[in-house]
């Protein structure tokens, strides 16, 4: 069988981890809780705000999806990766839930231009909290190191991607310095996901995984209904 995982089977599955990644993400960052202290650093003052930066932190970081759904196409790495994106977002949630930090945002700019206007798009929809440690970060090299296990040079502009991206999360004040380096650690556990998903793979002889998306074979049920012995009564007539 080949191994290699047809576009119509990785974009639902992107689409399911995607979204389930949002969705929690989003979940946690509208519970209630209190706020944490931020952990400022002079890197934070010095950097200033730059609403341009807008146009690398929308489109390099969906980008960095798409480029990875169209480039992994070994089903048993691209399963792989949806255990690394899940791995992310589980260890995340705990620091989202019990260190709420707030991002340091400044007032949304006014102009009538589509930057201004996307940079109030996102201050008014994404949560406020969750800023520690940065899934921005984490996930656009996380896209990176998947993508460099198929295509050097694709993987290779995705590194370069995600640091721009590093750029633009503080540039859009939506993180503070220090939730940079803790996504790139988060990043660098789903790698390690990863490699371990891709380790089973191999001990189990390149097996279909559980959570495929490909038709079930079942054996086809075969029911027998036990024979029932006859009931006689008084005055029936024995054949």
């Amino acid at each position: 069988m080949s191994r290699e995982l047809p576009l119509a089977q990785r974009i639902p599955l992107t689409a399911a981890v995607v979204i389930g990644a949002i969705g929690a993400y989003f979940f946690s960052g509208i519970a209630p809780h209190a706020l944490h202290p931020a952990f400022a650093t002079p890197l934070d003052a010095a950097v200033p705000f730059v609403p341009e930066a807008i146009w690398v932190y929308l489109p390099g970081y969906y980008g960095g999806f798409l480029v990875t759904l169209l480039v992994t196409r070994d089903r048993f790495a691209f399963r792989a990766g949806g255990t690394a994106f899940l791995t992310i977002t589980l260890l995340a949630l705990p620091f989202f839930f019990l260190f709420p930090v707030a991002a340091p945002r400044p007032i949304a700019p006014n102009g009538p231009g589509w930057t201004d206007a996307f940079v109030r798009w996102l201050y008014d929809n994404d949560p406020l909290v969750n800023t520690f440690p940065s899934l921005h970060v984490a996930n656009a090299f996380l896209c990176a190191f998947l993508t460099l296990q198929s295509s050097r040079r694709w993987g290779v502009a995705l590194g370069l991607n995600a640091f721009a991206v590093c750029a633009s999360v503080l540039l859009l004040k939506q993180h503070w310095a220090v939730d940079i380096p803790g996504g790139m650690f988060l990043a660098s556990l789903g790698a390690a996901a990863w490699k371990a998903h891709m380790v089973n793979v191999e001990a189990r002889g390149h097996e279909e995984l559980p959570w495929q998306l490909a038709p079930l074979r079942l054996p086809a049920p075969r029911f027998e209904l036990p024979r029932l012995p006859k009931i006689r009564f008084p005055g029936d007539h024995h054949s």
